[in-house]
């Protein structure tokens, strides 16, 4: 068994701001832009060092409605054009819409339906460096790539260039995926395991496991990963930090945490559609609401997430590296050392 240590836990964050201060390393597979990946980069942080809105600042807005095909709640940015216009990508239920900021203007050029199923979330999005639109489609157990029909072409519409098809027999795919500091889709899969696929090749190369002790119904969320590549996964029961290596997954830690709350009791195995409705929902005792959030740097630098305790949740975070030893530990908490994994890479 691993155990891991709770940093803190309290109700609003006490962080310094120099902690959001430095930008994380950008990842070469990514397209070059502000906002490539769903929770915007791979420390999952969702924000950035943006100007904010003065006081004499004048500010318009334009609403577009999304297309047919349901809610799109994670929207991501390409590079810019040559001709310095931008197109921002979106996926809904059944499909993926693109649109196109030219100056002050933003309209929607294309929507590509794809063959979904009704009741799967294929919210997820993300532009690699090659130009290549990365999206999910749960009903066919896939991955479909994108593009534009002609290359640096502002107002072509898109399609599918090709699609990764994984043998159920290896696993079935959630829609929760990034992309390593190496290039390859990591993806969580049902029964908690979690893949990586080579994008050039379609090849799924590795499949490694969250553990048998966590819940099949811990995976609500995304994940983070850092530039060692080291992942970071919660779930209803605590985290895990795995070491991907190119080739393997490897455990890093285990930290042991319930963010359920008290008295909640675990989903029954044949409730499943119900279940993801509810945490979709926001409803209680459906664990942490939060993708794992990186903050700091690999070695002293702290992996944070809401829990779902009700009717007053919590900011929790643990260390990612080697906890300092002078570090005294929560009342209540297990500080207990443990081995770890040696870090590849």
């Amino acid at each position: 068994m691993f155990h891991r240590r709770i940093l803190f836990s309290l109700m609003a964050a006490c962080l310094s701001a120099t902690a959001f201060g430095e930008e994380p390393p950008a990842n070469p597979y990514l397209a070059e832009s502000s906002w490539p990946l769903f929770h915007r980069n791979n420390y999952a942080q969702a924000s950035g060092s943006f100007n904010a809105p003065e006081p004499q600042d004048a500010i318009s807005f334009q609403r577009i409605d999304n297309p047919e095909g349901g809610t799109s709640p994670w929207t991501v940015l390409d590079a810019p054009y040559s001709d310095g216009t931008q197109a921002a990508f979106s996926s809904t239920q059944q499909g993926v819409v693109k649109w196109l900021i030219d100056g002050k203007r933003f309209e929607q050029i294309s929507y590509t339906p794809l063959p979904r199923g009704r009741w799967d979330f294929d919210w997820y999005v993300t532009v690699l460096r090659t130009g290549e639109i990365v999206t999910t489609n749960i009903d066919e157990n896939a991955l479909y790539l994108l593009r534009d029909e002609r290359p640096d072409c502002p107002r072509c519409e898109l399609i599918v260039d090709r699609v990764i098809k994984v043998p159920r027999s290896i696993g079935e795919l959630t829609i929760h995926f990034s992309i390593s500091y190496d290039g390859h889709i990591i993806i969580l899969m049902e029964e908690n395991k979690i893949a990586a696929i080579s994008p050039k090749s379609g090849e799924v190369v590795a499949v490694g496991s969250l553990g048998a002790e966590q819940s099949g119904y811990s995976y609500h969320n995304a994940f983070a990963i850092d530039e060692t590549n080291r992942i970071y996964v919660s779930s209803q029961q605590g985290v895990v930090a795995l070491d991907w290596t190119g080739s393997s997954f490897a455990l890093a830690w285990r930290a042991n945490y319930d963010f359920r709350g008290p008295g909640c009791r675990e989903p029954r195995r044949n409730s499943r559609l119900r279940e993801r409705l509810r945490a979709v929902r926001g409803k209680n005792c459906t664990g942490t609401g939060t993708t794992a959030t990186l903050i700091g740097e690999p070695d002293h630098g702290v992996v944070v997430m809401v829990d779902g305790h009700a009717p007053q949740n919590n900011l929790v975070a643990f260390w990612r590296g080697e906890i300092p030893g002078d570090w005294p530990g929560l009342p209540g908490q297990d500080r207990q050392p443990k081995r770890r994994a040696r870090r590849q890479g």
